[in-house]
């Protein structure tokens, strides 16, 4: 039996996609583990307002407000 070439091309975006889901579940985990150790309540973990050491560097879309200039606040 042979298999189309748009068959064969979803069956690797398929297997892209569950590689990558299973991915993001282990990096979940991991966090929810460093989360844990830290003993940190949720939102205060996850917040990066108030958890400067797991703080992401701001991009500009990110620092945009409405208006589309940047916050200093941020």
């Amino acid at each position: 039996m042979e298999i189309s070439a748009s068959k064969r091309e979803l069956i690797a975006v398929m297997r892209q996609y569950f590689a990558a889901k299973t991915e993001l579940e282990s990096l979940k985990e991991q966090l929810e583990t460093a989360r844990q150790a830290a003993g940190e309540a949720f939102g205060v973990f996850y917040d990066p307002r108030q958890n400067a050491a797991r703080r992401r560097p701001a991009t500009l879309a990110s620092l945009e407000g409405r208006d589309g200039v940047a916050d200093a606040a941020c």
